[in-house]
């Protein structure tokens, strides 16, 4: 079995940056964090993953990007649809699955049930354990592929997208219409505590999409922009409109959210 230590070498190996989390814990160690101090060299990781024990995360968004699938259902259910993806390396966690691709980008069609992790995200690694229950890898040999496709959260900005809206619409402009009815800022309040600031323009708080706090220097990550009707996270690299919000928020892809909230008008 390959121990901590020796996990931690192969990925500084592939230069990812690496946080100590306390044994049998995801709670990081204090002093480290993806907006802190990473562990990059094989001393700190024989200090930390040999001799202290520690579980072993890695700093997403950072040359990587993992789908963190929480239930183990949903991960099969996209794998058996999505082969070529699901070929990627891949480790077995407690409830579900991390899918780990190369490179980073926007991604519209989220798989249910799946969260990415990019800028700011933390996932932790094999063979950390976590209720006594073992991280390990899905399929042994397995490379960790390239993340090829890149999409835009924008339900109107790209071409795909308006695909999907003029599928969607039935008698008029399904999009404008939603759109019109629903604000962006109110639907961020419902889920978030805003600030505004002075002018009222810019609302800021914590990201309701993965509880991103206040990073080192205080400032809160989650953003609405009121006169553009726009919202995004500086932790996890997105931002979108108020469709992409509700998508975001109960998991589904821009054609379902727009037909959700088209019943909800």
């Amino acid at each position: 079995m390959t121990t901590m230590f020796d996990a931690a070498l192969s990925w500084l190996a592939l230069g990812a940056g690496l946080l100590p989390c306390q044994p049998a814990s995801k709670r990081l160690v204090a002093g480290f964090g993806p907006h802190m101090q990473h562990i990059t060299t094989a001393d700190g990781a024989r200090a930390w993953f040999a001799e202290r024990r520690c579980n072993l995360a890695l700093v997403c968004g950072q040359g990587f990007t993992v789908l963190d699938f929480d239930n183990a259902e949903l991960y099969s259910v996209w794998a058996a649809g999505n082969p070529e993806a699901a070929a990627t390396y891949t480790e077995q966690t407690r409830r579900g699955a991390h899918v780990f691709f190369t490179g980073s980008g926007r991604i519209a069609d989220i798989p249910e049930g799946a969260e990415v992790k990019q800028a700011g995200g933390v996932v932790l690694l094999a063979p950390s354990t976590v209720g006594g229950f073992v991280y390990h890898h899905v399929k042994l040999g397995a490379v960790i592929r390239p993340l090829k496709v890149v999409f835009s959260l924008l339900s109107e900005s790209m071409e795909p997208a308006r695909a999907v809206v003029k599928r969607a619409a039935v008698g008029g402009d399904t999009l404008s219409r939603v759109k019109s009815a629903w604000n962006t800022l109110e639907l961020a309040q419902s889920v978030t505590v805003l600030r505004a600031s002075t002018g009222g323009r810019w609302y800021h708080g914590r990201c309701p999409l993965a509880d991103h706090g206040a990073n080192h220097d205080g400032r809160l990550p989650f953003w609405v922009d009121v006169e553009r009707g726009l919202w995004g996270c500086y932790a996890c690299g997105v931002r979108g409109d108020v469709v992409n919000l509700y998508a975001a928020l109960h998991g589904l892809t821009v054609d379902q959210a727009i037909r959700a909230m088209a019943a909800r008008v």
